[in-house]
């Protein structure tokens, strides 16, 4: 290979221009060149000397702790592959691995197609025509599908940025969900559905309790992961979806079925019981539609859709297969304001409670704690 001059570049040193011509490739001096530009430029920002797992996990907003696909990668993977072998076609490559006999083979083999294409192609243009009717179909439906979760999307709102500037103080949270942390004591494999920015997490952290995050935001998940916290980037539903039945010991959730479709809430409680083993541990924390601090903290929330009745709660874990449930106040860690507006409010109601009998009872559920907590075994 001839030598090639040296090509500056602007504002840098000169450095070698590598070209390959078509003369015979000396495959040992290219390696060489190569190397020897790789040592001027080892200085540059460009060249910084990282392994290739952290130069990956630097490119990715979110690391994916464990491999997940959901049902959506799933449809688009089978998408492409039936777009791929849909055509179905007698034109193929032919040919014999026999060195002798194969040209000899390969002709009988070209000369038998030709005469059998007209019946073949009779055959495989019902095939074409029946695999383009199934995919078109498919492709209606994945747009159905995405259309429907592009609108039920809760209000496209970046959740992350939200709860940073208007929702509770984050050390704060995690002090408040101490006391439903603890409850989890002696299981293993605890699983959070809907992790948020991993409040519950850092207080099972703290209380020496191994636990998993499920989040389906990339920004949140990420919130987590650069806590330090486990977090698996998917969807709540598809991942009890894939689930292997009685694989789950324990599991907490959050404001449980106050997102998403109505419908929702009752497939996850029945997937959840088929997912528990027996005699696990649910516990769920949900504002109180009929406590004014509850109801207030989520007209507060854009992406909020419902609140659910803590004895509706109660019916549909029954229901959906539970052993038991039972719920109760949860002030956990309540901020001082509302403790203080709470306590004024009780003494007001005592005094109304002596000029009007029997008023007191609404009024005490009106100033009840903004959450509940409920408890349930499978």
């Amino acid at each position: 290979m001839p030598d090639m001059p040296d090509m500056p570049e602007e504002g840098g040193d000169a450095v070698e221009d590598i070209r390959i011509g078509d003369e015979e490739i000396d495959v040992k001096e290219i390696m060489s060149r190569i190397d020897r530009r790789i040592s001027s430029r080892a200085g540059a920002p460009e060249y910084v000397e990282e392994p290739l797992e952290e130069l990956d996990r630097k490119g990715r907003r979110v690391e994916k702790s464990e491999m997940f696909r959901g049902p959506m990668q799933e449809l688009a993977l089978s998408l492409q592959f039936a777009r791929t072998y849909a055509e179905v076609t007698a034109d193929y490559a032919i040919g014999s691995r026999r060195k002798v006999v194969g040209p000899l083979i390969a002709l009988v083999k070209r000369v038998m197609r030709k005469l059998m294409r007209p019946y073949m192609e009779a055959v495989f243009q019902q095939q074409r025509e029946f695999n383009r009717q199934l995919l078109q179909i498919v492709e209606q439906l994945n747009q159905l599908i995405l259309r429907d979760r592009a609108r039920s999307h809760p209000g496209q709102v970046n959740r992350l940025e939200f709860l940073e500037r208007w929702g509770p103080d984050f050390d704060g949270s995690v002090e408040m969900l101490g006391e439903a942390a603890s409850l989890f004591r002696g299981f293993s494999g605890l699983v959070e559905l809907g992790a948020g920015r991993g409040e519950f997490l850092e207080a099972a952290r703290r209380a020496g309790i191994e636990a998993t995050g499920i989040e389906g935001d990339p920004d949140l998940a990420a919130a987590c992961q650069e806590r330090g916290l486990s977090v698996i980037l998917a969807d709540p539903l598809d991942y009890l979806e894939q689930a292997p039945p009685k694989s789950i010991p324990a599991v907490f959730a959050r404001e449980l079925g106050e997102r998403g479709a109505a419908q929702d809430l009752h497939y996850a409680l029945t997937l959840m019981a088929g997912r528990l083993e027996k005699g696990a541990l649910a516990v769920f924390i949900n504002r109180r539609p009929t406590s004014f601090f509850g109801a207030e903290a989520a007209f507060r929330d854009p992406t909020v859709m419902r609140l659910i009745h803590p004895e509706t709660l109660v019916f549909l874990l029954k229901q959906a297969g539970f052993a038991g449930a039972d719920f109760r106040p949860y002030p956990g860690g309540e901020e001082g304001k509302a403790q203080q507006a709470r306590e004024a409010a009780a003494k007001a109601l005592a005094e109304l409670e002596k000029d009007a009998p029997g008023i007191g009872a609404a009024w005490e559920e009106f100033t009840a704690p903004a959450l509940y907590l409920v408890e349930a075994r499978r």
